[in-house]
């Protein structure tokens, strides 16, 4: 995991998969415990869990049951 710090000062984070740096908060990485994150963004985790997306029908019918 490849951390610097920006011109303003605050840590930042490089994505794994995406190769973006983003700010190394829980806004942008899920946390990985004990106080760490995980190297791969919440866009990137987001997209590489659902790649087609979450189907909203699917979903819909399970909160109804």
């Amino acid at each position: 995991m490849e951390q610097r710090i920006d011109e303003d000062g605050e840590l930042e984070q490089k994505c794994s998969q995406c190769q973006d740096w983003w700010p190394a908060d829980l806004q942008f990485f899920y946390s990985a415990g004990h106080g760490k994150l995980m190297s791969v963004c919440k866009a990137c985790y987001l997209e590489s869990r659902y790649p087609g997306g979450r189907s909203t029908k699917r979903y819909q019918e399970r909160v109804r049951q």
